[in-house]
């Protein structure tokens, strides 16, 4: 168990780790079961088109980010997830991360769900969540003025919106705005809360 007194930023990045090997575990199951569609892996487990989330089917906006359509779509998104998460996880917290990451899967999964055109399924809200909460870590920490903050959160948006028919654009749309907003929060209450003072 890691010493309290112990600098954040030589901690141990559990959430990090634990977030990036249960999506490589979830892949490697997939693999041994032969389940390759994409389409089968999101009947199980993610959003088919079309699927519009009722209320006995909350998890699946937990268990969709998990889920991904093979080994390239998953390796993009552990480069994009790892790094941020990681910096999140140790500047601000794991607790600051968790409810980051947790909130940034699932909510773009319900928003996508809510028209639902594509297949949702993918850590690609998650990742764009804990990107764009660095931008008010970094305001917070002195790294980013307020212009460089807005106008970074303003090309992750525009990033999140490429892609053809079938990316889940509104599902990394939502994550940017889930990220923004909770990266303000979680960086207010670390900043201030007496066990969760952010990391310099």
């Amino acid at each position: 168990m890691a010493n309290d007194n112990q600098p954040r930023a030589q901690r141990t990045p559990i959430v990090t780790l634990t977030l990036l090997a249960m999506m490589v575990a979830t892949e490697l199951t997939f693999a041994f079961e032969g389940l390759e569609r994409p389409e089968d892996r999101a009947a199980l487990y993610g959003v088919l088109p079309g699927m519009h989330l009722r209320v006995e089917d909350w998890w699946r906006a937990l268990t969709a980010p998990f889920v991904h359509a093979g080994w390239t779509h998953l390796s993009v998104n552990l480069l994009l997830l790892g790094p941020s998460a990681l910096i999140l996880e140790r500047r601000a917290g794991p607790g600051a991360l968790l409810v980051v990451a947790l909130a940034g899967g699932a909510l773009p999964t319900f928003v996508s769900a809510a028209w639902n055109d594509t297949t949702s399924i993918g850590a690609s809200g998650m990742a764009f969540a804990t990107l764009a909460a660095l931008g008010p870590l970094g305001l917070r920490l002195g790294v980013l003025t307020p212009a460089r903050m807005a106008l970074a959160t303003l090309l992750l948006a525009m990033l999140a919106l490429t892609g053809d028919t079938h990316v889940d654009t509104r599902s990394h749309v939502s994550g940017v705005a889930v990220g923004v907003l909770l990266g303000f929060v979680c960086t207010r209450w670390t900043s201030t809360h007496p066990m969760g003072k952010l990391s310099s």
